[in-house]
């Protein structure tokens, strides 16, 4: 059965577990290290984009940094200026279109932690000048 044939309530299910599973400490660790977890394409092409443009922000997306909310839920931002305390986030339509009250609660439990928020999504990457031009703007 493929997941789109699947009722609400059961990717529902399949979502609450997985995000269980993610509050484990030791689940993270063995998935970040087995994988060796490092930029995606994507990912990989803004590291470039920032070094060309002189953006000011690290990729940690590969579990360097963590913050937690007050669930104990924790979030791992893909870029950071831990000086300015930003964060720019990349989401793509595949991953996040469906986390929409995920992705608030990241941004929210972002800025509880003193850091700002700019989400970047993959269609924006249509239009760079306005991409680099909206980072610099948050950045400042």
């Amino acid at each position: 059965m493929s997941i789109g044939r699947l009722s609400k309530e059961h990717k529902a299910s399949i979502s609450d577990t997985v995000s269980n599973l993610w509050k484990n400490d030791k689940y993270k660790r063995h998935i970040f290290f087995s994988r060796n977890m490092r930029p995606n394409k994507p990912e990989k092409f803004l590291i470039q984009l920032f070094a060309k443009c002189d953006i000011q922000l690290q990729y940690v997306g590969n579990g360097k940094v963590w913050f937690t909310d007050k669930d104990n839920n924790r979030y791992n931002p893909d870029f950071i200026n831990k000086e300015k305390k930003k964060i720019l986030e990349f989401f793509g339509s595949y991953w996040h279109v469906n986390q929409r009250k995920r992705d608030k609660q990241r941004v929210k439990t972002f800025l509880n932690s003193g850091y700002e928020t700019l989400v970047i999504w993959d269609y924006d990457l249509e239009d760079l000048s306005k991409v680099v031009s909206r980072i610099h703007q948050f950045i400042k």
